[in-house]
């Protein structure tokens, strides 16, 4: 199957890269590198990955694109959970997502919240 084959190496790579940033020390984009692996989780279904790698995203320390990640994560967590029909931690995840999201001016995620809130 080309699709696996292509996730496998795609799997591959993440591990190399993030290996690299850590050797390198580059904290701000290695969280950016577990968001879009975590998004490719999700894209395959896989959800416990995504979950569990959103939620190691958002127990990070940081600010800048450390900070836009986690909004990001909470954000993703809370779109998941409202799909299983887990409302109530929905609503949690997307609270925290705007809580994060208040102290940047990126209105195009607040209203992504916003609407999926409604």
């Amino acid at each position: 199957n080309t699709t696996q084959g292509n996730y496998q190496t795609a799997e591959l790579y993440y591990k190399k890269a993030e290996n690299l940033l850590k050797e390198l020390n580059i904290a701000d984009s290695a969280e950016i590198l577990s968001y879009q692996k975590a998004m490719a989780f999700k894209a395959n279904h896989n959800y416990p990955l995504a979950v569990k790698t959103f939620q190691r995203i958002i127990k990070k320390q940081g600010n800048g694109s450390i900070l836009k990640a986690k909004a990001d994560s909470y954000y993703q967590l809370g779109l998941l959970k409202n799909q299983l029909k887990q409302n109530d931690s929905a609503i949690i995840y997307f609270d925290n997502a705007l809580e994060i999201n208040a102290k940047s001016n990126d209105l195009a995620q607040k209203s992504k919240i916003i609407l999926a809130i409604s």
